[in-house]
């Protein structure tokens, strides 16, 4: 026995079937959006710190610039104070142009051996505008320690002269004590001399004094 469906329960089938459809398309689509939805949430969170610090960083963007423009300064000041070697020779070239130039007294002098000041990582003059190029930096002092006999004027012309070096030159320790006797300074003075050595530093010249070479015929004979 065969059942005919009438008009109207046909419509309503089709009706039923496009339902089903839609709502089988709706949960088909809605989980694949709540699963792309979570994903991406998920996603945003993970990089909201990463975000936040970005922000951050725009929002201090020209105090940075000014400040990378400071230490650029900064390197192209201090570098070229910073020979790439300090020998002993250079030291007793200083103690002796020092006691000339300010009419001192040296009574003693005394040598120590380079101790490393700091290690870091720097760009150099020639590669200032590319962090990626940075080396390998260590800076050394080379104590120099004076004993000498002057005035309070020369005393202090003395600090001054060493803060005016071309190179880098600095105190450790002074001690001054007043000499009734000839009414000048008993000083003792430790000056450092600073260095920097790195791949492709600039070869130092050494200051080298001039001496008499003595006459051309020493033995004063008449020449034909």
């Amino acid at each position: 026995m065969t059942t005919k469906l009438s008009k109207r329960d046909i419509k309503i089938l089709i009706v039923l079937a496009g339902v089903l459809i839609l709502l089988l398309c709706y949960l088909l689509v809605y989980k694949n959006f709540t699963d792309k939805k979570e994903a991406a949430d998920a996603e945003i969170a993970q990089l909201q710190p990463e975000l936040d610090q970005l922000r951050q960083y725009e929002a201090h963007k020209q105090e940075y610039l000014e400040g990378a423009e400071t230490a650029k300064a900064n390197i192209s000041a201090v570098l070229p104070t910073l020979p790439s070697e300090v020998l002993t020779e250079d030291e007793v070239v200083f103690s002796k142009n020092f006691e000339n130039d300010l009419g001192v007294n040296v009574t003693e002098e005394s040598f120590s051996d380079p101790v490393v000041v700091e290690q870091f990582k720097s760009v150099t003059e020639d590669t200032i505008d590319d962090p990626s190029k940075q080396v390998d930096m260590t800076v050394y002092k080379k104590p120099l320690t004076l004993t000498m006999q002057m005035d309070y004027d020369q005393f202090k012309d003395g600090m001054d002269y060493i803060r005016d070096q071309e190179t880098l030159k600095g105190f450790d320790t002074i001690t001054a004590d007043y000499d009734a006797e000839n009414r000048n300074l008993s000083v003792t003075m430790s000056v450092n001399s600073y260095y920097a050595t790195y791949d492709g530093a600039p070869e130092t010249d050494h200051e080298v004094p001039e001496v008499d070479t003595g006459v051309a015929n020493p033995f004063g004979t008449r020449e034909r």
